[in-house]
């Protein structure tokens, strides 16, 4: 009876002929997509001689309990699903063999990848989609800047077969006009792409910019931009640039070029 209420109730206690079961218990075992094991550790001093290196981090277990084998299997299958829509994939296309000490220093800055493989011209990064873009520009502009370094800026370019100067060994950055004849093959190409926009508008004069700095930036520029989009079809085209009061000089002479900004 209830002191307070003054309500009377009736127990009735029973022994079980089986004791209680825990719940179905489960697991599943899933790649990280939030921490990294640690790759910090210095190891400069090792050479890795090996033609592809394969990394992956270690899996994470993920302990399911359920009422029973179906929800542990939805749960399973949820979560699988969720981990691998979270997992993207990019490959990074060299353009020379990837040396032994480039190897280890990119083992080092994918720290953060689900895992990844080096093979001899090529860098196969898997990574959370809000990682992947940054990795893979980070060995991208690395490979390139380490492979544009160690060739010869003068002897691995191919200028254009029409040029004709003689560059100045005191001045390497100065641009020499050459003028391109009328009626001339070089002279009607340009002429058809210039009417196609500006067809009332004739041709004065029409001047070769020699300038083999300025080339050699394009050409290596132009073979990282390859790189990078490398899943695009090339769209280069030409185009023209008007200079309004501006001295065309200040662009054709010089270092920089036109202004990209």
């Amino acid at each position: 009876m209830n002191s307070t209420t003054g309500f009377e109730r009736q127990l009735i206690v029973k022994r079980l002929d089986h004791p209680l079961q825990p719940p179905a218990v489960d697991s599943v075992s899933s790649l990280s997509i939030v921490s990294s094991l640690d790759q910090s550790q210095d190891d400069d001093d090792d050479e890795v001689e090996e033609d592809s290196i394969s990394t992956s981090l270690e899996p994470v277990v993920i302990r399911i309990i359920g009422m029973d084998s179906a929800s542990i299997n939805a749960a399973k299958q949820m979560i699988q699903q969720k981990v691998e829509a979270s997992i993207s994939e990019r490959t990074v296309n060299a353009l020379s063999p990837i040396t032994p000490e480039h190897k280890a220093k990119i083992e080092k800055m994918l720290g953060k990848a689900i895992s990844f493989t080096i093979a001899s011209q090529t860098v196969t990064i898997k990574a959370s989609k809000n990682e992947i873009d940054r990795l893979y520009s980070s060995v991208l502009d690395f490979l390139v800047s380490k492979q544009i370094k160690s060739s010869p800026s003068s002897s691995s370019v191919v200028y254009p077969s029409t040029w004709t100067s003689v560059p100045d060994p005191s001045n390497p950055f100065k641009a020499t006009l050459i003028q391109v004849a009328a009626g001339s093959p070089e002279f009607n190409i340009v002429q058809a792409i210039f009417a196609a926009t500006m067809s009332s508008t004739p041709i004065i004069k029409l001047e070769r910019v020699e300038n083999r700095w300025l080339w050699d930036q394009y050409s290596h520029k132009a073979n990282a931009m390859k790189l990078k989009n490398s899943h695009i079809p090339n769209n280069e085209m030409r185009l023209f640039h008007g200079t309004s009061s501006t001295d065309p000089s200040s662009i054709y002479n010089g270092q920089h070029g036109f202004d990209s900004n």
